[in-house]
Order: structure tokens, then C-alpha cells, then sequence
């Protein structure tokens, strides 16, 4: 049996027919310049897939005995409607994504956009935590450290809450690999189970890899 062969075998076996022709001849492909959330996948094997929301994503508010935490997953700070439930919601703490500053549609209107808004949720909050697409690249943690200058340094990222070293590690993606490269295979044994990351460093901090 050919490694073709028994690649679609595997694929049939794993997938429906209906996820087999889409993956093959997509009817939805293509790019929505208006998007709700935009985010990118790279493939273990040097592919890249774009993706393009438009809709809702689900937001949490936990409330204990005397504080109350929201979880905002990928509303990237455009969101006006978004901010204005999270301040009707009046949390003590908030983890929100961030903008996305290294992607080229996002516009200096959207950028103004998601500061105005982040100063906004300031103005209420105990503490705010911006993360995940914000710190995907450099800007992004300049980006950061200019708002918690301005605001009192009440504006931090998750890993300033939990007091660790801040690890860019998507944004140093292309410095990381070549200093730390994988063998051959690897990303495919990682898939299978067949392989870990611990020989490679725990993190990297602001100066470099630690």
C-alpha cells in the first residue's frame, strides 16, 4: 500500500465525507475585511491557515465572595458592545484579549479604537490584564507598557499577574527556532505523543532566552 493511499484511508477513517470535500475544494474560502476576530494557524509542516469570524464569542464572569472576575476571549478590544457589557458586569479583575497589532488590517482607526477602549475599562477596574494577541509580537508589549505607564501601572499581562517572566514566545517564534531547532520529524512525533519539550527552555524572558 502506498503512503498516499493509506493517508486517505487514515483520512476516511477520521473524517466525514463532508469534511474530506470541504478540506479538498472549500466553498467558504476567502478573506472578510470587516471580521469580528481574525487569527492565524501554523501547521507543524510550515503551512499556514487565516481564518475570519464574524459573530459572537462567549464571555465569563465568575463572582466569589467578595470579587469578580471576567474572562473576555478574543474580543481584541473592538468590540464596543463587547466593553460596555464587561463594564455593566463591574469586575474587580478583567482578562482580556488585546489587539491584534501585527496584522495588517487592522487599521490606525481600529488601533485608536482599542486604546480608547482600554482606557475606558481602566477607568473601572481594580485590575486589567491584557494578553494573547497583544503580545504576539514586540509592538505588542511596548503597546502595554505605554498604557500601564498612563494609567498607573494598573494595566498588566498574565504574566505580570502571576509573577512570572514574561515569555514572547510567539513573537520570537523565527528567533526561538533558530536557536533552539527541532529535529527533523519532530512536530509529527509531538503529534503522535511520541515526543516532549523538555529539552528545550522552560521560557524567555524580556532579554532573550533564559
Amino acid at each position: 500500500m502506498s503512503a498516499h493511499t493509506k493517508t486517505v484511508e487514515q483520512r476516511q477513517t477520521l473524517y466525514s465525507a463532508k469534511v474530506i470535500a470541504e478540506s479538498s475544494n472549500p466553498s467558504n474560502r476567502g478573506r472578510i475585511p470587516d471580521s469580528d476576530a481574525y487569527g492565524i494557524i501554523h501547521g507543524c509542516y510550515g503551512d499556514t491557515m487565516e481564518i475570519y469570524l464574524l459573530g459572537m464569542v462567549m464571555m465569563t464572569r465568575i463572582e466569589g465572595e467578595d470579587t469578580v472576575f471576567v474572562h473576555a476571549s478574543d474580543i481584541q478590544l473592538l468590540n464596543s458592545e463587547a466593553v460596555s457589557l464587561i463594564l455593566a458586569w463591574r469586575p474587580d479583575i478583567l482578562l482580556v484579549c488585546g489587539p491584534p497589532l501585527y496584522l495588517s488590517w487592522l487599521s490606525s482607526k481600529r488601533r485608536r479604537g482599542a486604546w480608547r477602549n482600554a482606557r475606558q475599562l481602566d477607568r473601572h477596574m481594580g485590575t486589567l490584564i491584557l494578553d494573547h494577541h497583544l503580545l504576539r509580537c514586540e509592538e505588542g508589549l511596548s503597546w502595554l507598557d505605554r498604557l500601564s505607564s498612563e494609567t498607573g501601572h494598573r494595566v498588566i499581562c498574565a504574566a505580570d499577574f502571576m509573577g512570572r517572566p514574561r515569555c514572547l514566545l510567539e513573537a520570537r517564534r523565527e528567533q526561538l527556532y533558530a536557536e533552539m531547532p527541532v529535529l527533523k520529524g519532530w512536530h509529527a512525533a509531538y503529534a503522535r505523543g511520541d515526543a516532549d519539550t523538555y529539552r528545550y527552555p522552560d521560557c524567555v524572558s524580556v532579554e532573550g532566552v533564559t
